[in-house]
């Protein structure tokens, strides 16, 4: 699962607003927004509070944004709003505050930063973004409206883009090492081409559909189960923790194997001890890479720099471990050495399918892709469920909930007193998907979750946008707009309840339960192939976790207490919790 995160930040930059910025947010806050219903559910950039019972309309910007705010954001005559062009400069982008007008950023403010953004330049603008966008300035086009988007998405072509394109330096190290993913001048796997189309359509099979994924539910219940007695040990770093339980839960995915790294008490094999600190470490530093101007303009001229080597070396290393391991098992299964769990995994799936007349995927293409899923599975799901144990210790009326709807759901359709595949089904625990939405739209690991080029010219909001063009779906603001949100801080599971979701229907409200804006994942053809078995790998431990312990956090009262960072995803450090066994 590739982090849909990297890319998708800017520059830190870590100064307050200026002077003339601190006054212009003065006078957009006390400007008054005039709003009435659009076809397409609107997304209003304002400070102030509007009642919900109050028709919504798009707002107007200004086409080109001066080195402060949009003017008049809110403007009375608005129908649809029109493209506002941030400022940028070559190799830089948009990442200099007092060049654009954009609020100063830092990887620890990302939450704060995309509201901010669309508060100040609307529903529709654009910006650059060094190695992720278009041409020298990095020019992406940034939306809020799913159904805009959508448009987007279906302008894509017969070969889709995907975030996997922008990551640069994985794409130049790969090629260095003359890897079998980044092989034809489109690099292949991280292209957008033919071979791209040929690997990944492998790649995702028995992987992407419901029924795979939830195929490998009764292992990742079982690795959830053993890695959640470790919890109590590790609460000096559970960040790490959850590294290792990730890693324990795909495993029995890729590979059939239970590896308990995660119960520090249980003895363990120290290769993968080491692939998880080093595929985390690689993840972040790579993340890091790609969105830093400084190191995308090394990256240009051809200069490793030492952030650029460290990357290499963690990479390498994951690369080798993950590459042996999956080029051992699969010398075990030629041999007939494999055992039912093993037999029923993604690699004896693959492996089978590769040996098929027929098949246009060779023995070496087979192994790389796996290691490569092996790899990028770790940080992705643990950014989740940290985000979800936090906030269950936060929200202890949330947490008894949830544990009582699991308890009676184990009654009824759970398999010894313990979970099943069927304890996961909506219908029976809908507090806990309803619990994993509000996670998401409070702190999701990747706020801004889409990132596509359109093939042809298209008409977004009116206008019209050349063939070639870089879009960026913010799926996070609308979601702490206070419009569409009531009480957008605070913690709120029940928003998502199926009574709610039916109250919301037929209002400007109903934008919430799009599609786009439900889970961190990418959406169309470039859909995250691991996105299922993550969920489900969520929704595994955290059930677990909640069924064994009530945790709390004694020493911090408020979410924003919690300091947060871009790693593989954007993921809280989490502080020292209490796991008390129930």
């Amino acid at each position: 699962m590739i982090s849909v995160a990297s890319g998708l930040l800017l520059r830190p930059g870590g100064c307050p607003p200026s002077s003339s910025a601190r006054g212009s947010l003065l006078l957009a806050r006390a400007a008054a927004v005039s709003i009435s219903k659009s076809r397409c559910t609107p997304a209003i950039a304002t400070a102030v509070p509007v009642p919900s019972s109050t028709a919504v309309r798009w707002h107007s910007t200004v086409e080109e944004a001066a080195p402060s705010l949009a003017s008049s954001p809110g403007a009375a005559s608005a129908v649809a709003p029109k493209l506002v062009k941030v400022p940028s400069l070559p190799l830089l982008g948009s990442s200099i505050p007092a060049h654009t007008g954009a609020p100063p950023h830092a990887q620890s403010q990302i939450f704060e930063y995309w509201p901010e953004m669309r508060r100040r330049f609307g529903d529709f603008y654009s910006m650059g973004m060094p190695g992720l966008g278009v041409g020298t300035h990095g020019t992406v086009h940034v939306l809020t409206c799913p159904h805009e988007m959508m448009k987007v998405i279906r302008h894509e072509g017969k070969f889709p883009s995907g975030i996997i394109q922008s990551q640069w330096a994985l794409i130049k190290y790969l090629k260095e090492d003359d890897s079998l993913l980044v092989q034809g001048e489109d690099n292949g796997f991280f292209g957008r081409g033919a071979e791209w189309k040929r690997l990944r359509t492998f790649f995702q099979t028995d992987m992407l559909s419901p029924q795979a994924a939830a195929g490998y539910l009764p292992g990742v219940i079982k690795a959830a189960e053993l890695a959640s007695r470790g919890a109590p040990l590790c609460v000096n770093d559970l960040n790490q923790f959850l590294e290792n339980s990730a890693f324990d839960m795909f495993c029995t995915v890729m590979l059939g194997e239970l590896t308990d790294v995660a119960n520090p008490e249980t003895p363990s094999d120290p290769l993968n001890l080491e692939f998880c600190r080093s595929a985390c470490r690689g993840l972040s530093l790579n993340n890091r890479l790609n969105i830093d101007p400084y190191q995308v303009m090394m990256g240009k001229l051809g200069i490793k720099t030492e952030l650029y080597n460290e990357v290499v070396k963690e990479n390498r290393k994951t690369f080798k471990i993950a590459h042996d391991k999956i080029r051992c098992f699969v010398e075990r299964g030629k041999k007939g050495d494999l055992n039912e769990f093993e037999n029923q995994s993604y690699a004896a799936h693959a492996m089978r399918r590769q040996a098929e007349e027929g098949s246009n995927i060779s023995m070496e293409e087979m192994l790389t892709l796996t290691a490569v899923g092996l790899t990028a599975a770790v940080d992705t799901t643990s950014g989740m469920i940290a985000w979800g144990i936090l906030h269950l210790a936060l929200n202890p009326e949330v947490q008894e909930r949830l544990h009582l709807e699991l308890t009676n759901a184990i009654k009824n359709v759970g398999r010894d007193g313990r979970l099943s595949a069927s304890v996961f089904k909506r219908s029976v625990t809908p507090y806990l998907y309803s619990f994993l939405r509000e996670s998401h739209r409070l702190t999701p690991n990747a706020p801004v979750n889409i990132f596509k080029m359109v093939s042809k010219d298209i008409d977004i909001h009116g206008l019209s946008v050349p063939s070639g063009a870089m879009f960026l779906f913010d799926s996070f603001s609308l979601g702490k707009d206070p419009i569409f949100v009531d009480d957008p801080e605070e913690f709120k599971p029940e928003r998502w309840s199926p009574k709610a979701v039916q109250e919301r229907k037929g209002t400007p409200r109903e934008v919430l339960d799009h599609a786009f804006l439900k889970e961190p994942f990418s959406q169309g053809a470039r859909r995250c192939p691991g996105s299922r078995v993550a969920s489900n790998e969520t929704l595994a431990l955290l059930a677990q976790l909640v069924l064994d312990y009530k945790i709390s956090v004694p020493n911090v009262d408020s979410l924003k207490d919690v300091p947060y960072d871009l790693r593989g995803t954007i993921c809280p450090t989490l502080p020292e919790l209490e796991f008390v066994a129930r």
